[in-house]
């Protein structure tokens, strides 16, 4: 997952927030946070990863430009307190520590009616350069979700499911993006 600011809101406040929610998860929900990820085609793609190929971590790298959008703010954020599983018709609660906003309006200027989440967890804090480490995109595709590996154009992806598809070693001049924190994905995944 690629992010930067939104809603009003800038990356670093947008990762403390969710660390002051992965804190606030008890019991079943020890460690939990939901990270919003828009589209349905997107969730699709990344339930397929989990269930058919046993995906297994969640990479977040911010974008280099943090620059706040023109558009866009705390006002104009939707927050969202009603979840299905993705696929499911039963409406459910989101837990109570969970916090998930996103614009109101969609990029073609109409409500948002629909938002999807990736559940996490994750047992360190969540942070920007926190345990960072460094990533080759030549060797992962992306995945669609009905399975298929496609093509990606390098560092334009923000959301996506990606597969390693070589087996020859990573070497460290291939290494073109940075990861800044990692998780696990937790039940029910996509939502």
């Amino acid at each position: 997952m690629k992010f930067g600011p939104e809603s009003g809101e800038t990356a670093k406040e947008i990762v403390a927030r969710k660390d002051l929610e992965r804190r606030a998860g008890v019991g079943v929900h020890k460690n939990e946070f939901w990270w919003g990820i828009g589209e349905k085609s997107t969730a699709q793609s990344i339930q397929t990863l989990i269930s058919q190929h046993g995906g297994s971590t969640v990479l977040f790298s911010a974008i280099k430009d943090q620059k706040p959008p023109n558009k866009g703010s705390a006002a104009d954020a939707l927050v969202w307190r009603k979840y299905r599983m993705l696929g499911g018709d039963i409406l459910q609660d989101i837990p109570k520590h969970v916090l998930i906003t996103s614009a109101a309006v969609t990029k073609r200027g109409t409500i948002r009616t629909r938002h999807f989440a990736l559940v996490c967890n994750s047992s360190v804090p969540l942070k920007i350069g926190g345990r960072a480490f460094r990533f080759s995109n030549f060797h992962y595709k992306n995945l669609s979700k009905d399975g298929k590996l496609g093509k990606s154009a390098r560092g334009t992806r923000t959301t996506t499911a990606l597969v390693r598809w070589t087996s020859s070693a990573i070497s460290g001049a291939e290494c073109d993006s940075l990861i800044d924190f990692s998780a696990d994905p937790w039940a029910p995944c996509c939502v």
